[in-house]
């Protein structure tokens, strides 16, 4: 991505011509909706959405909103997004739906980013369900709401999305929105890690520490950091590693091997 200039005129220019704007209606899914949906209803009913070019819109506003940002550049950041997001952009409309939900740049609020999660997922954001279903299972909200978050989760989890694998996963391990059930936490913390998630693999570690299988446990250490983890996780890996013989830990390189493969 080229963010030499992300601030430059190009990023703020519309087109000549006035796009015809697109309908969108909601989708009335299931009852589990009906409040969330009611939120962003009152709020503006169906919307117009202008489907003009935005690309530039979102990759200027990614530039700015980095790590290590100044405050000035978040909140550009999330002019452009918005921006983006006015024009039919579900991926500005997710990116603003989370510093809403975080606070990254702009005032706290949850509610906005509800609705604005909800505008993300109509417009067809996978990556939407997971914010959405982590903002319903926060304090942030005031009536949490466990089951639809972990509905949310399954709608993301079902087309691969890491984030949502993860979050689904956590809230079986915990017995949050239905009952506990280590042996899906254990497949979802897989596909998850699997899809690129690091904390996943860390996850699947303390698990399998819990249950006492050091050797499983350090090839998920391992891969953890392969993924991303940080020099914690490396360090734990090297400190379980000390107590093995040389014939474990050939065991834990091929057990290693075979989760990355």
């Amino acid at each position: 991505m080229n963010c030499k200039n992300p601030t430059d005129a190009r990023y703020h220019q519309r087109t000549q011509t006035t796009p015809s704007p697109v309908k969108y209606t909601w989708p009335r899914r299931t009852a589990r909706d009906a409040g969330v949906i009611a939120l962003v209803l009152r709020a503006q009913g169906p919307i117009s959405l202008f489907m003009d070019h935005y690309d530039h819109l979102v990759a200027g506003a990614r530039c700015l909103n980095r790590r290590g940002a100044s405050a000035t550049e978040m909140a550009q950041a999330f002019r452009l997004f918005t921006e983006a997001a006015s024009r039919g952009s579900a991926d500005a409309m997710e990116e603003v739906a989370t510093m809403l939900a975080t606070g990254r740049g702009v005032r706290h609020a949850p509610d906005a980013a509800l609705h604005y999660y909800q505008l993300a997922i109509a417009a067809g954001s996978v990556r939407a369900n997971a914010g959405l279903a982590a903002l319903l299972n926060s304090p942030a909200i005031e009536d949490r709401d466990a089951e639809s978050a972990a509905e949310f989760y399954a709608d993301g989890a079902g087309v691969g999305d890491g984030d949502a694998l993860y979050g689904l996963a956590r809230m079986r391990r915990d017995g949050e929105g239905g009952r506990r059930d280590l042996t899906a936490a254990r497949i979802l913390f897989r596909q998850a890690a699997r899809a690129g998630h690091w904390q996943a693999a860390r996850e699947l570690a303390a698990m399998h520490l819990t249950d006492g299988n050091p050797l499983e446990a350090w090839a998920w250490m391992r891969r953890a950091v392969a993924l991303g983890g940080g020099a914690a996780i490396r360090e734990q890996a090297e400190r379980l590693e000390y107590g093995f013989s040389a014939a474990e830990l050939q065991q834990a390189q091929d057990l290693l091997h075979a989760v990355a493969a």
